[in-house]
């Protein structure tokens, strides 16, 4: 287990020059993109609270919210990863619509993020 915490600090570190802005970020093809029944912010602030209690090698999560337009955008932040999972959550006809983006080489440790979003949904 060391040797693998020692391996991801490692690719951290190295690309920390690289990491996007949530804005640059969301430009990018989204990782998944789910549909709900559900108002944006009601999607929104679940899975802030499912996020917010998220911790893991790279640090205890924060998370932000804010508006963007008819929609949410959930940020989860960790002190050494930086930007590390987000989802904007925007309003549809039949509810909104949430896409979820992490950084490449992060993805192989986010499936409980992605799950949350996932169970969020309904």
């Amino acid at each position: 287990m060391e040797v693998k915490k020692i391996l991801i600090l490692t690719l951290l570190l190295t690309g920390c020059s690289s990491m996007p802005t949530p804005d640059e970020l969301s430009k990018t093809v989204p990782d998944t993109v789910n549909s709900s029944f559900n108002e944006p912010t009601v999607v929104a602030k679940c899975i802030a609270e499912k996020w917010e209690n998220y911790s893991n090698l790279f640090g205890n999560a924060i998370i932000t919210s804010r508006k963007l337009g008819d929609g949410v955008r959930v940020a989860m932040h960790t002190p050494t990863a930086g930007l590390y999972f987000m989802a904007d959550i925007d309003k549809t006809e039949q509810g909104s619509k949430t896409k979820t983006w992490t950084r490449e080489s992060l993805r192989s440790y986010v499936q409980d993020e992605f799950d949350a979003v996932v169970n969020c949904q309904s």
